[in-house]
């Protein structure tokens, strides 16, 4: 009899062993789902199976049947968090980040209690505005270095995003506007002393200009090598100045190139050459370019000659009260060159250019037998 309870009373102990070492995997298993970590979660989940199994426990039991059904859930969370983790790590878009944090969010609705889940979800938002300021901020600085950028639209992405991608470039070029304006004050010192043939102090100015980053000053120095006023005559000095400022977006420096190849001067005379500087000038609505392309067509000089066309453009430079344009334009007026003949409009125009000092307007008034 005491065999008989001696074996029983091992048997219970062996049984409540077992289901004690079943139990500590079942914890240590729920612990590691919690964090979210189903790999270590599921060997766990499976020891505490292997237990029950060893001992022949029925799969009917409540225990057994819960623990499979954890096998079973765990399973699909180590597959979803392999999915959120590849998209994560490898995300460099928000639709990546969007995608990660999606497949989080699956795990969670399988497991709400999972804290590493959750972390990564805020980690996808924060990535998602990140890259979200980022592009907006691109796209700002794009949309404003458009075309020529004002100081004001630099000072409008520095408001708009003070720790931007882009805020040393834009403070770079607030200074550098801010000094290219003192540079153009100096080279228009420059130019009113060249009008007052001042020339050594007009170079001077020029010089000083260009050194602080005026365009204009560069081409301004090319004229006085180009006439040899304050420097030594030198048309290979000239063109090269010429087509350094041209190089730099410079209408005036386009437009003299352009008549350097009309004229010959300092290279081959190539009127299709000359046309095409004259439009580039012309198309930044350089009044002496614009003049240059109606004279041209008005002589088929690289162009087929065209009254109509020339017309057009005269009128283009003399409504910025260009006097060369504006006799131009009054001769295609009076004499019904390119459109219909409007003598009293011609001779309006031939006054406003006699008042700027045109000779030739002066004289055609005088002889039509008006005054000017």
């Amino acid at each position: 009899m005491k065999r008989i309870y001696a074996t029983i009373i091992f048997i219970v102990f062996s049984f409540l062993s077992t289901y004690s070492y079943s139990q500590d995997y079942l914890l240590n298993g729920h612990e590691l789902y919690n964090k979210g970590e189903y790999s270590d979660a599921l060997t766990k989940y499976k020891a505490a199976l292997a237990v029950l199994q060893s001992q022949d426990v029925s799969e009917a039991d409540r225990n057994y049947s819960e623990i499979q059904r954890l096998i079973v859930r765990t399973e699909k969370c180590v597959k979803l968090m392999e999915s959120a983790n590849l998209y994560y790590n490898t995300a460099n878009n928000i639709e990546k980040y969007l995608k990660a944090k999606s497949t989080y969010q699956q795990i969670l609705a399988i497991n709400t209690n999972d804290s590493y889940s959750k972390k990564r979800i805020s980690a996808c938002d924060a990535k998602i505005r990140q890259l979200k300021h980022i592009a907006s901020d691109n796209a700002l600085w794009n949309k404003i270095k458009e075309g020529n950028t004002t100081k004001e639209q630099y000072e409008q992405y520095i408001s708009q995003f003070p720790n931007g991608i882009h805020v040393n470039d834009a403070k770079s070029g607030i200074n550098k506007i801010e000094n290219l304006g003192k540079a153009d004050e100096i080279f228009e010192e420059g130019k009113s002393l060249y009008n007052v043939r001042m020339d050594d102090e007009a170079v001077e100015k020029f010089l000083e200009a260009i050194e602080m980053g005026s365009i204009k000053a560069i081409n301004g120095l090319g004229v006085c090598y180009l006439k040899g006023r304050g420097v030594s005559k030198n048309i290979s000095e000239a063109l090269k100045l010429f087509r350094k400022a041209a190089a730099q977006g410079d209408p005036n420096g386009q437009n003299n190139i352009g008549d350097c190849y009309l004229n010959g001067v300092g290279v081959n005379r190539d009127y299709a050459e000359a046309i095409k500087w004259f439009r580039k000038a012309a198309a930044q609505g350089n009044a002496l370019a614009q003049n240059n392309l109606g004279f041209c067509y008005t002589r088929g000089l690289g162009v087929n000659q065209s009254y109509t066309e020339a017309r057009k453009w005269y009128e283009k430079a003399a409504a910025q009260n260009y006097a060369q344009a504006q006799h131009n334009l009054a001769l295609c007026y009076y004499k019904g060159y390119g459109g219909p003949q409007d003598k009293e409009g011609a001779i309006k125009l031939f006054r406003k250019a006699a008042r700027q000092g045109h000779q030739d307007a002066k004289n055609s008034l005088s002889q039509i037998g008006e005054s000017w």
